[in-house]
């Protein structure tokens, strides 16, 4: 019984071993900024825009929330 405890143990350790974490994907940094900058256009011609846009700066930026990936 303990043997199979070991085992049992060892085999759950390797296989969370073995699960290697995907990298994030991020969107190019040009893409980004070309999408930050046609919104930062849009929403500064109106003046409920431009509130929407000082509200999204104040939580972190859509810089980051587009950086931040899938």
């Amino acid at each position: 019984m303990k043997q199979t405890s070991k085992l049992l143990l060892i085999l759950v350790a390797l296989l969370g071993l073995s699960c290697k974490p995907e990298p994030s994907a991020t969107p190019p940094k040009d893409w980004i900024e070309q999408r930050v900058s046609n919104a930062q256009q849009r929403l500064a011609e109106t003046e409920a825009g431009q509130l929407l846009w000082k509200s999204i700066e104040a939580h972190g930026g859509l810089y980051r929330w587009f950086a931040n990936g899938p």
